[in-house]
C-alpha cells in the first residue's frame, strides 16, 4: 500500500485533469439565485426605482366641503392643489434614481464578492479534502513502517524506540485527521449560509485534481472597473443633485384653489385663489443649503480616496497572485517531484538497512509538508485571485462567472 500509494499519486499529480467545470458554474449561479443578501438588495434597489416617479408627480389634490349660514345656508365644495416649484420635479426624480445606482453598483459589487467566496470556498474544500486523503494515506503509510520496524527489532535488527516513534507519528496523525474534518466542516458550513442551502448540501470527495486557475491577461495592466468606485460617484452626484436642490429652497411653492356652490342658496360667489410660500425664514432654508453643500464636498474626497485605496489594492494582489503563481509552478514541477525521489531512496535504504527509521519517517513527513504546502498555497492563491478580480470588478481570470 505505502509504495504503490506514492506510485498512484506522483502519476495522477503530473497527469493531465479535468476542470472545476459545471459544478463550480452550478453552485456560482446558486449563490447568485439564492443569497439572501443579494435578494435584499435587488428589492432595495426596485424600491428606489419605483419610487422615481412618485417624485416627479403632484400631490393628491385636496378636496373639502363647507356649509354656510347668513340666514339662509347653502353647501360648497372646494379643490386645492398644491404646486412645488417646477425645477424640484426634475431634481428630485433625479436624486431617486442616482441613489438607484449608487445601490445597484452596491449591489453589483456584492454579487462579485458572492462569486468569489463561493469560488474560494469551494477550492478551500477541495484543497482541504485532499489534505485529508494525503493525511489519511500518511497514516497508512505509517502503519506499514510501524510493522516493518517491529519486524526488524523482532530479528535484532532494529531498537525499539523506532517502533514506539512510529506508534507516536500515528498518533499525531490521527489527531490531524479530527483537526482537518472539523475544518472541512465548518467551510461546508459557510459554503451553504452562501448558497442558501439545508444542511444536508455539502461538496466532495473530490476526484479529479482541479486546474490551476490562470489570468486571461497581464497583471500588470489590468482595467479597472471597480464597482465601489461607481458606487461611490454616483452617491457624489446624488450629493450634488441635493445641493442643488437645496439651493431652489428659496424658490416659492403654489397653491391653486377653487370653490363653487353645489346645494342651497349661492351666498358667496364662485372663487379661484392662487397662493405662493414667501421663504420668510431664510435662516433655515440657508442651514440646508450649507449642510447640503458640505456633504457633497466629503463626497467628493471619499471617491479619490477610494480610488487611491482601490488602485492601491490592485497592485499589491496583482502582485501576490504573480508570486503565488511562480510558487504553485515550482512545487509542482519541482518540490514535489523531488521530495519523492528523495523519499523513494530513503525507503529503499531502509529495508536495505543503510538508513535508519527516523531519516525513513523525516523523508516521508518532508513529503506530506510540501503535499500539503501545494494545497493550502493554492487555496491562498485563489482567494487572491478572486479577490482581484472583485476589487477590479470584471473578470481577469478563466474562472466561471
Amino acid at each position: 500500500m505505502g509504495i504503490l500509494k506514492y506510485i498512484i499519486l506522483i502519476v495522477l499529480w503530473t497527469g493531465a485533469a479535468k476542470g472545476a467545470g459545471s459544478e463550480l458554474s452550478q453552485l456560482i449561479e446558486m449563490g447568485y439565485e439564492k443569497n439572501l443578501s443579494l435578494k435584499a438588495l435587488e428589492a432595495q434597489v426596485s424600491s428606489l426605482e419605483a419610487s422615481a416617479l412618485s417624485k416627479s408627480s403632484l400631490e393628491s389634490p385636496m378636496i373639502g366641503f363647507s356649509q354656510v349660514e347668513k340666514g339662509k345656508s347653502g353647501q360648497y365644495l372646494s379643490i386645492a392643489q398644491k404646486f412645488k416649484f417646477p425645477t424640484k420635479y426634475g431634481l428630485e426624480e433625479d436624486l431617486q434614481l442616482k441613489k438607484k445606482d449608487a445601490l445597484l453598483s452596491q449591489w453589483a459589487d456584492l454579487k462579485l464578492k458572492v462569486r468569489a467566496r463561493i469560488i474560494t470556498l469551494y477550492f478551500g474544500i477541495y484543497s482541504v479534502q485532499k489534505i485529508m486523503a494525503l493525511t489519511e494515506d500518511e497514516l497508512q503509510t505509517v502503519k506499514d513502517f510501524s510493522r516493518i520496524a517491529e519486524t526488524k527489532y523482532a530479528a535484532g535488527k532494529a531498537a525499539m524506540h523506532e517502533a514506539m516513534k512510529a506508534h507516536v507519528a500515528q498518533t499525531q496523525i490521527e489527531a490531524d485527521l479530527i483537526a482537518l474534518r472539523q475544518e472541512d466542516e465548518a467551510l461546508q458550513a459557510r459554503l451553504r449560509a452562501y448558497v442558501n442551502q439545508p444542511r444536508t448540501f455539502r461538496l466532495g470527495p473530490f476526484q479529479e485534481k482541479l486546474p490551476l486557475p490562470m489570468a486571461t491577461g497581464s497583471l500588470s495592466d489590468l482595467n479597472i472597473k471597480s464597482q465601489v468606485i461607481e458606487q461611490k460617484k454616483a452617491e457624489l452626484e446624488a450629493s450634488q443633485l441635493e445641493s442643488e436642490l437645496a439651493s431652489y429652497g428659496y424658490a416659492p411653492d403654489f397653491q391653486l384653489r377653487y370653490q363653487d356652490r353645489i346645494a342651497g342658496e349661492e351666498l358667496i360667489p364662485r372663487s379661484l385663489s392662487f397662493e405662493m410660500s414667501v421663504p420668510l425664514w431664510f435662516w433655515g432654508k440657508s442651514s440646508e443649503e450649507r449642510s447640503a453643500t458640505r456633504k457633497a464636498l466629503a463626497k467628493r474626497f471619499e471617491v479619490a480616496a477610494t480610488i487611491k485605496e482601490v488602485e492601491s489594492s490592485v497592485e499589491e494582489l496583482s502582485s501576490q497572485v504573480a508570486s503565488q503563481k511562480s510558487l504553485l509552478d515550482i512545487m509542482d514541477s519541482a518540490l514535489i517531484p523531488q521530495a519523492y525521489t528523495s523519499f523513494s531512496s530513503t525507503l529503499d535504504a531502509y529495508k536495505a538497512n543503510k538508513s535508519s527509521f527516523l531519516e525513513l519517517l523525516d523523508a516521508e513527513r518532508s513529503l506530506l509538508k510540501v503535499q500539503i504546502g501545494y494545497y493550502r498555497l493554492l487555496a491562498r492563491y485563489v482567494e487572491n485571485l478572486t479577490l482581484l478580480e472583485t476589487v477590479v470588478g470584471e473578470r481577469v481570470t478563466d474562472l466561471p462567472i
